[in-house]
C-alpha cells in the first residue's frame, strides 16, 4: 500500500493476498491498521507487513466485504430533461 502518492517510498506497507481476499479489499481503499516493525538487528524487508486491519474506508473491516461492485450496479438514466 502506498502511504503517499503513486511512487514507492520507505513508509509503504505490504498487505498479503490472504488479507486482501479475507477483507474484500479493492483498489483505492483507505485502510488503517498495525504494521510489523523490524526488530533490532533484523534486516529491513522491502516493505513492512500489515499485521492487523482496523478499518477500511473508515468502517469496520467486516462491513467492507458486503459492498457491491461498481461494475455490477445498474445505472439509472434520467427520464426528464434538466433546464439550466
Amino acid at each position: 500500500i502506498r502511504t503517499s502518492g503513486y511512487l514507492p517510498g520507505p513508509n509503504d506497507v505490504y498487505v498479503s493476498l490472504a488479507q486482501v481476499r479475507k477483507n474484500g479489499l479493492r483498489k483505492g481503499d483507505h485502510v488503517t491498521g498495525a504494521v510489523r516493525q523490524p526488530k533490532d538487528g533484523e534486516r529491513r524487508e522491502k516493505f513492512n507487513a500489515l499485521v492487523r486491519l482496523d478499518s477500511v474506508n473508515g468502517m469496520a473491516p467486516e462491513t467492507g466485504r458486503g459492498r457491491p461492485e461498481f461494475q455490477k450496479l445498474t445505472p439509472l438514466y434520467p427520464q426528464d430533461r434538466l433546464r439550466l
